[in-house]
């Protein structure tokens, strides 16, 4: 661990971040020449010195535990603020979340109604195809009616014509004969 990273680990020499010096009295302070003493008294085991701290005064006491209040009601505050953020976060993915099962439903619906179509458009195809081969069938026998139907009259009209031309030649030797009777 880095002892110039920490606050309460740092040399007599260096100052603390709102620039009081470990000798200014706060509590932090006190805690880290106690630490360090501690440190040092531990790694001299040959001298059992016992070493003396004055009392910190209670107005450094009071200046200690109002800035450690402050930092407390700090870190309370970013811990909120996070608390919140966390929450905001939370509830964006449960919308996604959400957003995306509907999204899923939605697409599950839509291929449903899709192959609903595709069948019914393959019905459809298939009487139309049905419907085609009937028009044709109805086609070629309204062709074939037409047909026989020009093959009757032609064959009516030749009947009358050859029976009027029959009809004809007869009235005209009929004609003759009376005409030969009369003179």
């Amino acid at each position: 661990m880095d002892r110039r990273s920490w606050l309460w680990r740092r040399k007599s020499s260096e100052k603390s971040p709102n620039g009081e010096t470990e000798s200014s009295g706060s509590i932090s302070s006190h805690s880290e020449r106690f630490s360090d003493d501690q440190a040092s008294s531990n790694h001299n085991t040959h001298s059992p010195e016992v070493i003396s701290k004055a009392a910190p005064s209670d107005e450094d006491l009071n200046e200690s535990v109002k800035t450690l209040s402050e930092k407390l009601s700090e870190a309370l505050l970013n811990i909120r603020a996070k608390e919140d953020l966390v929450k905001q976060h939370a509830k964006v993915a449960e919308e996604a979340v959400s957003g995306w099962e509907r999204a899923e439903n939605e697409v599950l619906v839509l291929k449903k109604q899709t192959e609903a179509l595709t069948q019914k458009n393959s019905v459809l195809e298939e009487r139309v195809g049905h419907l085609d081969g009937a028009l044709k069938e109805c086609l070629r026998q309204l062709r074939q009616a037409r047909e026989e139907q020009e093959q009757k009259i032609y064959d009516a009209d030749s009947q009358k014509s050859d029976e009027w031309e029959s009809t004809k030649s007869e009235l005209q030797n009929q004609l003759v004969e009376l005409r030969s009777q009369l003179q």
